[in-house]
């Protein structure tokens, strides 16, 4: 059987990296539609409504998602001070690098949006906008 072939726009692919560049100065918070739970091993069982993906993410990146539970949202830099605690062998150059594929990787997946002082942006706005925008030309 012949694995069927994905097109994605390049157009969605462009507005997502223009995104990511920006994501160390932007706030990151909890999609409230998200459902999780803390197991005892410090994991998080997670369900995404939205993908549709059941997750179980990791103590270190249930710790981080934890963080962006605050309703005011989360500075990469609080999550920084706070994993810096919480891990303080750890070089920060590699907490740097490992927070930031983390906070990417839970927008990229859906379950945080990013907000600045101007809007809020979910994976999933970012794909619906450009779609708009096809359609817009395309009429």
């Amino acid at each position: 059987m012949k694995e069927e072939e994905i097109y994605v726009d390049p157009q969605i692919v462009k507005n997502i990296a223009e995104t990511l560049k920006n994501i160390q100065k932007m706030k990151v918070k909890q999609d409230k539609r998200v459902k999780w739970r803390r197991e005892n091993d410090g994991r998080i069982i997670t369900f995404n409504p939205i993908t549709g993906k059941i997750c179980v993410m990791n103590p270190t990146l249930a710790e981080i998602y934890v963080m962006t539970k605050n309703p005011k949202g989360c500075t990469f830099e609080t999550l920084i001070r706070a994993l810096k605690q919480r891990f303080p062998t750890i070089d920060e150059k590699q907490l740097r690098s490992d927070a930031l594929r983390a906070v990417t990787w839970l927008f990229i997946n859906g379950f945080v949006y990013l907000e600045d002082t101007s809007k809020k942006i979910h994976i999933v706005d970012v794909i619906i906008e450009v779609s708009n925008q096809k359609r817009g030309l395309r009429q």
